[in-house]
C-alpha cells in the first residue's frame, strides 16, 4: 500500500538501523528527479507556498507539526517548475519480522535476521512549538489550511481552525471542542464537564463564538 509521506532522513536511518533497503516509491524518485533539475535556482528564485500545516497530537500526547508545501523552482532554461509534498514531518518506522538461520561456514552458529517487515508505524520528527512553526508562517496565505488532530480523539477527526493564533497559541482541549480558544462561557462549560456537573444550557458547537 503506498505510503502517504515523502522519503525523509528520518524514514531512511529507520530502515538503515534493520539494514533494510528503504522502499522508494514512484513519487520519491519523482521528487529526486524535481531536485536534480532545479539544483541550479537561486536562492532568491525560489517560491514557496504552504497549504496546510497540522497541529498532531499523539495518544502519548506528544505534539507535532506537520505540513504540506509547494515549491517552485528553475531549470536550466530558466522554465518554473514546481513541485508538491504532503506530510513533511511524517514518516515510517518498520517492525521487523526476525527469524534465525544456520550458517554452516561459521561452524553453524545460529544468526537472527530480518526475513520482512510486519507493519510500518506512522512516526513523526518535527516538535510542534513556535520555533518550528514560526519561520513556516510567511509562507501562507488566507487559504491555508491551519488543522489540529489528536490521534484518539473521535477516531483521529481533523478540524480546521479559521484562526492562526488560536491554532499556534490555544490549548488543544479547547481547540478540539469549540474549533477556537474558548471564551469564559465555554471554559465554564469545560470545568463543569470535568466535575460532572449537570449541564441545563446546550453544549456550544465547534466553530462558533459565545461571549
Amino acid at each position: 500500500m503506498p505510503r502517504d509521506f515523502f522519503k525523509s532522513k528520518e524514514g531512511e536511518a529507520a530502515y538503515a538501523e534493520l539494514r533494510v533497503p528503504y522502499p522508494e516509491e514512484l513519487y520519491d524518485a519523482a521528487y529526486s528527479k524535481w531536485t536534480e533539475l532545479t539544483k541550479r535556482t537561486k536562492e532568491k528564485d525560489i517560491k514557496r507556498y504552504i497549504q496546510s500545516m497540522k497541529r498532531y497530537i499523539t495518544r502519548e500526547g506528544e505534539e507535532f507539526l506537520v505540513y504540506g508545501e509547494s515549491v517552485t523552482k528553475q531549470d536550466p532554461l530558466g522554465n518554473e517548475k514546481s513541485f508538491y509534498r504532503g506530510n513533511i514531518g511524517k514518516y515510517g518506522r518498520p517492525v521487523p519480522h526476525y527469524e534465525i538461520k544456520v550458517n554452516a561456514e561459521e561452524g553453524y552458529a545460529k544468526e537472527k535476521f530480518v526475513s520482512h517487515i510486519d507493519r510500518v508505524d506512522d512516526c513523526y520528527s518535527i516538535p510542534f512549538t513556535k520555533e518550528n512553526v514560526e519561520p513556516l508562517h510567511k509562507y501562507t496565505d488566507g487559504n491555508t489550511a491551519f488543522v489540529i488532530q489528536k490521534e484518539d480523539f473521535q477516531s483521529g477527526r481533523r478540524l480546521s481552525i479559521a484562526s492562526y493564533e488560536d491554532w499556534i497559541d490555544g490549548d488543544v482541549i479547547e481547540l478540539l471542542r469549540f474549533g477556537h480558544r474558548a471564551s469564559s462561557y465555554e471554559k465554564q462549560i469545560l470545568a463543569d464537564e470535568k466535575i460532572g456537573k449537570y449541564l441545563d444550557h446546550v453544549t456550544p458547537q465547534a466553530g462558533r463564538v459565545y461571549l
